[in-house]
């Protein structure tokens, strides 16, 4: 109900609205991660446990 309302004035498709909430959420997390530090750790997980590129995509 709060996305809808949110873009009905935009006039955008459903798919773009999953997009640029989406892709808001990711920036926020990680600006997030990097304000707290975490960022490496983070990187350093994924980079060790491979499978994750397989799940995150």
């Amino acid at each position: 109900m709060f996305l809808k309302k949110l873009f009905t004035s935009y006039n955008m498709g459903v798919h773009k609205q999953i997009v640029c909430v989406t892709l808001c959420s990711c920036g926020f997390h990680m600006v997030g991660l990097a304000m707290q530090r975490h960022h490496l750790p983070a990187w350093t997980f994924i980079s060790h446990h491979s499978i994750c590129y397989l799940v995150i995509s």
